[in-house]
């Protein structure tokens, strides 16, 4: 009998009959041992939520899937200059700190509740998709080098003695280290912004440029913003640029966050000046393009300014933190041809009844001059969020469920995201339990995430997978979803708010549905929003006696109000205050940025 998949829209249920095969072996289970992946040891070595005694180690949760290359060596390439394993013994350091972790650090709660093994799989995941983006390993899968040549994609830059690295963004710190170790004595300087505090949470293989390295390393940005120490960097890179000859090579490593830390004024503007017209523009109404299309015209360097300034042929490897992945975008396009018409940011500012001073109106005009010349740059796009979805669900499938990597462009209202992340949840549980199917939005998911019938086809196939082999379904999406401050004196992030969101929404579409589901959702920067947290999550279990445990009853019992909380935007004060903070995902920079990961899990 086939699978019958039956879609009313904008609501979808799916109608699964008795199997028409064998049950599917279990998943997750390897025919052989695996190889270890040395770059998770960049991140911390147990992603806690603090409190919580169930996280896992690289050893409990198995080798990660994702790193397949480990050991291998890419075609017609040299094994001397390859970045080494350091795969190493003894006990497992936490990469934010020098000593390995306690387990007092990690067993300060015990729990009877069966969540934890949902929360442990959710963090084995975003770990294995926040590596899988981290220098190490995106040049370890992208990047190598035969001989004098270094060789990424098709094309190969031959290296003379003369290169020379620029960078800025949360992620190039870690691409210093990888990069290097392929150029040798080939790498003659360099220079790279990164956010402040980034070097004391950064540890592992390779996270961390060598002690001895030639490429200097300035901080700066705090709290994301362009700040003068930033603009001093700015300067030092322009310098470092402008005297390179055309004999000499330049390597830009570009990662989101590299618009604030490459902050350089169109002059006469000041640096204060330009952010006070941006946070103008943006008050009165300027779409995010509008708000793009101004930041390139009165910058330097955005809009393709940077690579105007070299005689020397560049490289460009780019990480991007933008949905869609459009390279004029990530960091405003400091290497990339500027898209807008000479005078397009002087009609937005006109758009919003503003103007700037003639002189600077003058300089927007004739900085994007049609016909600037890029015949000397080449861009290439190294990662972004859907390849963390891919390693993510890679180690989910690892772990025994079956995964759908079902979007990477997810938009719109974190709270809106976290309550149709419940109300799937609800769909996938009465769907596994054989139960009628519960509601879902598809046009919600369609506008939001660029989900199709094909999507919801795959995720149906998943669920039947599941349901006669072994119970567990992950769905894992990614994107950049917006947080609108509710109320006033509140503290959080966009992933805390889809965290909490999901677990108040869980509460009401769980009701009657057997199994259990959490949501975590986590910035793979490592910091969302004004908070030390990367983000959160979000439970709830049905009990064999009858009732249920989740993040709302937890809370309630505990003298919290998860509701009011999510109206004033204090997800982060929540979450601190529950059960002392066993669902919170801290751990600091970590060293990447491809944006958001949402996780649900669940499992009958």
């Amino acid at each position: 009998m086939a699978v019958r998949l039956c879609l009313s829209w904008p609501y979808l249920s799916v109608a699964l009959p008795n199997p028409p095969f064998p049950p599917a072996l279990p998943f997750g289970r390897n025919e052989a041992s695996p190889l270890k992946n040395p770059f998770l040891l960049g991140l911390p070595a147990l992603v806690v939520f603090p409190g919580a005694n169930e996280a896992l180690s690289p050893e409990a949760v198995g080798a990660p899937a994702f790193a397949k290359v480990l050991g291998q060596q890419h075609q017609g390439e040299t094994s001397p200059n390859r970045i080494p394993p350091n795969i190493g013994s003894g006990p497992v350091q936490n990469a934010f700190s020098e000593t390995p972790l306690k387990p007092k650090a990690t067993a300060r709660v015990r729990h009877q509740e069966s969540e934890e093994t949902l929360q442990s799989a959710a963090v084995a995941a975003y770990r294995e998709g926040v590596a899988a983006v981290t220098g190490p390993l995106l040049f370890r899968n992208q990047v190598s080098r035969n001989g004098d040549d270094l060789i990424i994609g098709n094309k190969r830059f031959p290296l003379r003695n003369n290169v020379y690295v620029a960078g800025f963004g949360k992620a190039v710190l870690s691409m210093v280290g990888p990069l290097e170790e392929l150029l040798g004595s080939h790498l003659q300087g360099g220079i790279v912004s990164v956010p402040v505090g980034i070097q004391q949470d950064l540890r592992g293989p390779g996270m961390l440029p060598s002690p001895h390295s030639r490429v200097q390393v300035f901080e700066g940005a705090a709290g994301n913003i362009p700040d003068e120490t930033a603009e001093e960097t700015t300067k030092k890179i322009m310098h470092l640029v402008a005297g390179l000859s055309p004999d000499d090579f330049l390597i830009v490593l570009i990662s989101g966050g590299g618009s604030s830390l490459l902050p350089a004024p169109l002059p006469p503007l000041s640096l204060a000046e330009k952010g006070h017209l941006v946070r103008a523009l943006g008050k009165a109404g300027a779409t995010i393009n509008e708000l793009n299309t101004v930041r390139r015209a009165i910058s330097l360097v955005k809009g393709g300014g940077l690579a105007q300034m070299s005689a020397a042929p560049i490289l460009s490897l780019i990480l991007s933190d933008v949905v869609g992945d459009p390279l004029e975008v990530i960091a405003s396009g400091p290497t990339v041809p500027n898209p807008d018409v000479p005078d397009a940011a002087i009609q937005v500012l006109h758009q919003y009844n503003m103007s700037l001073p003639q002189p600077v109106e003058d300089a927007i005009r004739t900085k994007n001059v049609a016909g600037s010349d890029f015949s000397h740059v080449s861009n290439f796009l190294l990662g972004s969020n859907k390849l963390s979805i891919e390693a993510a669900s890679h180690r989910l499938r690892h772990l025994g469920f079956v995964p759908v990597a079902f979007s990477s462009i997810v938009t719109g209202d974190a709270v809106q995201l976290g309550r149709h992340l419940a109300h799937l949840a609800a769909f996938i549980a009465s769907q596994l339990a054989g139960r009628p199917a519960t509601p879902v939005d598809t046009n919600y998911w369609a506008e939001t995430a660029g989900i199709s019938i094909s999507d919801w086809r795959e995720l149906s196939s998943a669920i039947v997978r599941a349901r006669f082999g072994g119970g567990a379904v992950a769905v894992v999406t990614g994107g950049e979803p917006t947080s609108t401050v509710r109320g006033s004196g509140g503290r959080g992030g966009r992933n805390q708010e889809v965290a909490l969101a999901a677990g108040v929404a869980l509460e009401e579409v769980m009701a009657g549905q057997t199994g259990e589901a959490l949501v975590l959702s986590g910035a793979t920067d490592g910091i969302d929003g004004p908070t030390p947290a990367a983000g959160a999550a979000a439970f709830w279990r049905s009990l064999s006696t009858g009732g249920h445990r989740s993040t709302v009853s937890e809370g309630v019992e505990q003298g919290l109000s998860p509701a009011e909380s999510l109206a004033t935007s204090d997800s982060y004060t929540f979450f601190r205050n529950l059960s002392g903070g066993r669902y919170h995902l801290i751990q600091g920079h970590t060293g990447t940025n491809v944006m958001d990961l949402h996780m649900l899990l669940v499992k009958v």
